[in-house]
């Protein structure tokens, strides 16, 4: 880069030397006005047999000025050439002045001294724009780079300080919170425009700092966070949802709002739809942040167990063990409250709550499970799920990922085919065994340990079957779940398969009494009333 055209007029220094001559004085360790003397002398003796040369540019820029020195001598230098002086020859001269003259073209940049009459220039953003937010504003602890393109020693890292400048060098604090990069960028060079011209200025930011974000909603942890990046890169709405431990199950990621106070103190709302980042990896969704937003995650008007399931598998949601309360009622063995423990990676699901409670009675209807969920702004959704159809063709879609606070509800059956009970009472949310108690007159009364799907004669048989006493006739007491009792009459048929009237398949904690004969009761009945005669006719010998 060649100096600009020095003025006409003579520059006046304090050592009332020429500048140029200054400059390579010093550059060959001479005393100035004694070289400004010999420069000249050696100048006139050579230059009527110096051959032409082809002299590069930057040297004729220097020799230009040295010419003028020349021209434009003080009498104060002309008085100095009559001082002793050390002996430099021509070339010793042209040798330090085409040395001066090649440092000078390198380091053009050095001193701002030398760059004095150039004009301020603003650059881009070094920062791609996939690294921050162009419109991201400064604030103190902010961590930025200023580079000077022509001047490396005002270059360097800065931090935005408490009161929102940063401390430049010769210029001191320079006022940048609020003022987005390229603000920034003006910002310090118009601040450097009455020392320096020509500037290229370039901000970068390297450290963002610290930002407060709300977080509200179906989260986890709702509350406020303070959120820090380890490079340039501002957070976004997807890290600011895991900070606060996860989306919930209810969380509706295709509505989620960024509240946004802007300048003037005007609120300002953003929507963004997280699920198209999660289906088709959108990342214009996921919203970078600024100091002072808010997020609010609202509850989805309708569950769905299949975009439940891809919730958990994502990354929003949280992966952390956990214990979730939930209720179960209607048809299952142990109606209740239970608390269901989950490891990492891992959640609780509608047939893991079913089998907690005892799991499905015989009668329970699989194809319409009502799940209550409670969303943080007190709203209930409702959801009606088919466990039949995990059972007859393994659709887990059913399998509903639960969450703290829900409810189960099981109906029962308004009617079933045998098969249908019999497959019912096979399946993974049936209990494994149902214990059944059988008194009066069987072989081998008691409490029996039974598979799920055992029929009345079933039990019956494993008690050993009924004994020359019994009736034809039982009676089955059941425990329906609502806590109340029944009973009924059943005809024992050994032949006859599964029937809801006449062979039932059992419940748990069923019991079945088996009464005595007719003949049996009368029998007892005479036994009873003739034995106190039987315990004296010993005493009279009478047989």
């Amino acid at each position: 880069m060649a100096f600009p055209p020095l003025p006409p007029t003579p520059i006046s220094l304090p050592e009332r030397s020429n500048f140029w001559n200054r400059i390579v004085a010093r550059s060959a360790g001479l005393d100035e006005t004694s070289f400004a003397n010999t420069n000249r002398a050696a100048t006139s003796s050579t230059a009527p047999s110096s051959p032409p040369t082809e002299t590069p540019a930057s040297a004729i820029v220097t020799n230009d000025a040295t010419a003028r020195a020349n021209v434009n001598t003080t009498p104060a230098l002309d008085s100095a050439a009559s001082h002793p002086v050390t002996s430099i020859t021509p070339s010793d001269t042209q040798t330090s002045l085409d040395r001066r003259t090649a440092e000078a073209n390198q380091t053009t940049t050095a001193t701002p001294a030398a760059v004095s009459a150039q004009a301020p220039q603003t650059a881009v953003n070094s920062l791609p724009a996939t690294a921050i937010d162009p419109s991201y504003r400064l604030g103190p602890g902010d961590s930025i780079q200023v580079n000077f393109f022509n001047v490396p020693e005002y270059s360097g890292p800065q931090q935005v300080l408490a009161d929102g400048t940063i401390n430049m060098p010769a210029v001191g604090g320079v006022p940048v919170t609020g003022l987005t990069l390229a603000e920034a960028e003006q910002a310090i060079a118009a601040r450097y425009s009455r020392e320096l011209r020509n500037i290229r200025v370039t901000v970068s930011l390297t450290q963002a700092r610290p930002l407060q974000i709300g977080v509200a909603g179906e989260v986890r942890q709702p509350g406020f966070y303070v959120m820090t990046s380890g490079d340039a890169q501002a957070p976004s709405v997807a890290q600011a949802i895991q900070a606060a431990g996860g989306a919930t199950q209810l969380a509706d990621l295709r509505q989620i709002q960024v509240r946004r106070t802007v300048q003037g103190g005007t609120s300002q709302t953003v929507t963004v739809d997280l699920w198209a980042l999660l289906q088709e990896g959108d990342q214009s969704q996921n919203l970078a942040l600024r100091d002072g937003d808010t997020i609010v995650i609202p509850p989805t008007t309708s569950m769905s167990a299949a975009e439940t399931e891809q919730l958990a598998a994502s990354n929003l949601a949280s992966n952390a063990p956990q214990s979730i309360g939930v209720s179960v009622v209607g048809e299952v063995g142990r109606p209740g409250a239970y608390r269901l423990d989950t490891a990492a990676g891992n959640r609780a699901t509608l047939t893991q709550a079913i089998q907690a409670a005892g799991g499905i009675t015989p009668e329970a209807n699989l194809q319409s499970i009502e799940v209550q969920r409670t969303a943080r702004n007190g709203t209930v959704q409702t959801t009606t799920l088919d466990l039949w159809q995990l059972v007859m063709s393994g659709d887990l879609s059913q399998d509903l990922i639960l969450q703290t606070g829900d409810r189960i509800t099981l109906a029962k059956a308004e009617a079933m085919t045998p098969e249908e009970m019999a497959r019912l009472t096979s399946s993974s949310v049936a209990p494994s065994n149902i214990r059944v108690n059988i008194a009066g007159e069987a072989t081998s009364p008691g409490s029996l340990q039974l598979p799920a799907n055992t029929t009345l004669n079933q039990a019956l048989l494993a008690a050993g079957g009924l004994n020359r006493r019994a009736r034809d006739t039982v009676r089955l007491i059941r425990i329906n779940p609502n806590g109340t009792l029944t009973q009924r009459s059943i005809e024992v048929d050994w032949e006859r398969g599964i029937d809801p009237e006449n062979n039932p398949i059992l419940f748990n904690n069923d019991v079945i009494l088996v009464g005595r004969s007719s003949l049996a009761s009368f029998s007892d009945g005479a036994s009873n009333l003739l034995e106190p005669f039987f315990r004296i006719l010993p005493v009279f010998n009478l047989f």
